[in-house]
């Protein structure tokens, strides 16, 4: 039999309890893998609020975080059974002969199984179960198993709650090249879970002559059927990166908030600093997500020979008149952005901030 952390069928047909202890450890792992790939990423010194598509050589970038993603998921879940299998040894007092059966053959316990039945029994109802199920054929299971139910929890989690929650108008196209990234994500560990249960049920076939075999062809057709449905899942991924790029290309004038501020900013800088008056000079801009700052300095005066509060008290109420109000920054409120206005001293000291946030424009006073 194969071993406990890729026998599919194993966890159907032990006691809640004991496959919620085994599964704990494995599962956690393989989650805090993405806590890795955040690390790693901030030693590659990624710049992450760049969607990946306008990377230098962003098809590369999807393959490799997809390979990524699945060496560290995977890795990190042999890990998990790696510590479960020492926990059994050093703190439950297993011998060695229990540990290899348990975690390398699936040869558990009789009493971590459902009913009053032996693991011969089990093994049996279980290899009938999945002799039904893969009559469907490989892509329907993968399909199911690995693009809908692993991909789509995947896909809903890491990519459309945080883009709901975010201030940014949704991108439709980083939604889909995501979607794509998890649907590949979905088939390849769908597709694996297939080849592991195919392989234990051939083998299973191969060492239990009594097993009841409806179709002759039925050993040397695995292969066949695995190769055909393998080909049409490869067309499924080659169709989804071919909507990608296509649909990149067609909305690749499509930017979020914090790109739009961003290029603004750039844009204004290449003309400043501005003179605006005697006493104003606007020296600079700069943006950061949903916020863009302008940057003023008072070059006739320093800090301590201003009255700050009166200050803000004569210049606040027309900033946000202009924001609120002016046409120039109408751009501004279809945004929802955060306008921030900072004045500096001749000095380059800040003297003081006015903050306007053009979601509250809308609201009376």
């Amino acid at each position: 039999m194969t071993n406990i952390a890729f026998n599919t069928d194993i966890s159907s047909i032990i006691k809640t309890r004991y496959s919620i202890a085994l599964a704990i450890l494995p599962f956690t792992l393989m989650f805090s893998s993405f806590g890795v790939m955040w690390l790693i990423s901030i030693w590659l010194e990624l710049d992450t609020d760049t969607p990946v598509r306008e990377f230098d050589n962003s098809l590369i970038w999807v393959i490799g975080f997809i390979g990524l993603m699945v060496t560290l998921m995977i890795g990190f879940y042999l890990l998990g059974w790696l510590i479960n299998a020492l926990i059994s040894s050093t703190v439950l007092g297993w011998d060695k002969d229990k540990v290899k059966n348990v975690y390398l053959r699936s040869q558990v316990p009789d009493n971590w199984l459902k009913g009053n039945q032996n693991l011969e029994t089990a093994m049996a109802n279980r290899m009938e179960n999945w002799r039904e199920k893969r009559e469907s054929g490989m892509f329907f299971y993968v399909l199911q198993t690995g693009v809908l139910s692993w991909g789509l929890i995947m896909y809903l989690v890491m990519a459309v709650l945080p883009a709901l929650k975010g201030s940014d108008q949704l991108d439709l196209v980083s939604l889909l090249w995501q979607a794509g990234v998890w649907a590949i994500g979905g088939a390849l560990f769908g597709y694996v879970g297939w080849r592991f249960s195919e392989r234990q049920y051939s083998k299973y076939l191969s060492e239990t002559p009594s097993f009841e075999i409806k179709n002759e062809s039925e050993v040397t057709s695995l292969d066949q059927n695995t190769k055909l449905s393998l080909y049409i899942i490869l067309g499924a991924i080659g169709g989804v990166m071919i909507s990608y790029w296509a649909m990149s290309g067609l909305l690749r004038a499509t930017k979020n908030t914090a790109d739009i501020l961003s290029d603004t900013a750039i844009q204004l800088n290449e003309s400043l600093p501005m003179v605006i008056d005697e006493e104003t000079t606007w020296i600079a801009s700069s943006s950061h997500e949903d916020t863009f700052s302008y940057t003023y300095q008072l070059p006739n005066y320093e800090r301590e020979n201003i009255n700050i509060e009166t200050f803000v008290d004569a210049m606040a109420p027309n900033i946000k008149t202009s924001v609120c109000n002016g046409e120039s920054m109408k751009p501004f409120r279809d945004l929802k952005a955060v306008v921030i206005y900072d004045y500096l001293d001749n000095k380059q000291e800040l003297v003081t901030q006015i903050k306007i946030d053009t979601k509250n424009c809308e609201q009376p006073e």
